[in-house]
């Protein structure tokens, strides 16, 4: 809501509140600073200081530490929101069975040498994750990175060689070893990956069957009315409405389809309705590979945050199904001379994934959707549209202001007594 609407409604409030009162007399010429010193004077807020940094492209450019959001939060009895319980003492609980699997798993890692020392209690140690993006760079060696399978030739090199020529700042952060500090997203490297790309050119395919239609337009017409039709018999949200060549990213048959969407989301609807539009009408290599691939998200979706050694390993066996599914219609393609089944960078992220779920010897291991990044990129969006509401003299401060103001509602809205 913009400051200018907050003082507009002040003005015609019959409340009698001081604070609301002196809303009404702010001037709509310096509206966001108005607004916001009468909101800080009445304790509106959340109690994190400003940071700031000198950038190349700006200077002063604010920011929140997250330490001092973290001490907010204990200040404030609110570090249960930190991990998603309701109280303190769920909090504590949760904490210390995290550590005691993760020790199952990562039995070098420092923090369970200061525990022992006494210098850390695991009860009120955090897992936290940083979602980032990093550079890559090309390596002049070859690998069959396209080999699909449980025991890949690429394993050999695993641990060997850092992926990376220097040492970050992120690296100085407790760590067992730094080959593995670095994690890979399922979600990109999925739903907007090779996932995305499957579904773009297992469509084409379809496409190039239905022979019996002599307009392309009219092909597209029944595969959208039958990709509605299954989201409206099994209740789910279709999202997009129509299947066109613009969706597909594929404008002339001799072109590659490369999936114009921007939501993963999609990526997984269209699955679904590949699989059960195939399994009725077409039974073939797309559908065993489309369904491995569905058993497989679906699977850890359903899962928490460990999974039994078993179930990784039967998880990560249909991951790897996919993969090599997808690479045998690769090859199909290639041999046939038509552009379709892309090899991405992104199908060794999600091999990657998938082998080191299989390649855990203990009881548990972690679900990789804890590296995924949806909720951060979902997140994201909310301060984005608060973005668009401010002035642009001081974006970023005001920006960042109105989002600890809204943590504070939303903490009052959790808080407040049912």
């Amino acid at each position: 809501v913009p400051c200018t609407d907050i003082i507009e409604n002040a003005k015609v409030s019959s409340s009698t509140d001081a604070a609301i009162q002196k809303l009404g007399k702010l001037s709509k010429k310096h509206s966001e600073t108005g607004v916001h010193k009468v909101l800080n004077e009445n304790g509106c807020n959340v109690d994190v200081p400003v940071q700031y940094v000198d950038l190349p492209s700006q200077k002063r450019f604010p920011y929140v530490l997250m330490s001092d959001w973290v001490k907010y939060l204990a200040a404030s009895d609110r570090l249960h929101y930190l991990i998603g319980t309701k109280n303190e003492l769920e909090r504590r609980q949760l904490c210390l069975e995290f550590w005691r699997r993760f020790e199952l798993v990562r039995p070098q890692h420092p923090v369970f040498a200061m525990a022992r020392a006494g210098q850390v209690e695991l009860a009120n140690t955090w897992p936290l994750l940083h979602h980032g993006d990093e550079g890559m760079e090309g390596r002049e060696e070859s690998w069959p990175w396209e080999q699909f399978s449980t025991r890949p030739k690429w394993l050999e090199t695993v641990g060997v060689e850092p992926g990376f020529q220097c040492v970050g700042p992120l690296l100085a952060i407790l760590h067992d070893d730094p080959t593995l500090f670095y994690q890979s997203d399922l979600w990109h490297s999925f739903h907007l990956g090779c996932g995305k790309s499957f579904a773009a050119s297992a469509i084409v395919i379809l496409l190039d069957k239905m022979e019996h239609f002599r307009s392309m337009d009219d092909r597209l017409q029944v595969l959208t009315s039958d990709y509605k039709s299954f989201c409206k018999r099994t209740r789910k949200y279709a999202y997009i409405t129509v299947i066109n060549r613009d969706l597909l990213g594929w404008e002339h048959f001799g072109d590659m389809p490369q999936g114009h969407w921007h939501k993963g989301f999609v990526t997984t609807r269209l699955l679904e309705w590949l699989e059960d539009y195939m399994d009725q009408k077409h039974k073939n290599d797309q559908v065993l590979t489309m369904a491995a691939a569905n058993a497989c998200l679906r699977g850890l979706y359903m899962s928490g945050v460990w999974l039994r050694s078993r179930e990784g390993h039967a998880l990560a066996l249909n991951g790897i199904r996919f993969l090599a599914g997808y690479g045998r219609l690769a090859k199909m393609a290639f041999s046939a001379g038509i552009r379709r089944f892309v090899l991405l960078p992104k199908h060794h992220f999600f091999h990657h994934i998938m082998v080191d779920m299989m390649g855990s010897s203990n009881n548990w291991v972690l679900n990789p959707l804890i590296h995924s990044v949806q909720l951060q990129e979902d997140f994201i969006g909310k301060p984005s549209r608060v973005s668009r509401r401010v002035s642009a003299k001081v974006h970023a401060l005001r920006t960042l202001q109105r989002v600890l103001f809204a943590m504070f509602a939303e903490f009052k809205r959790q808080e407040k007594p049912r």
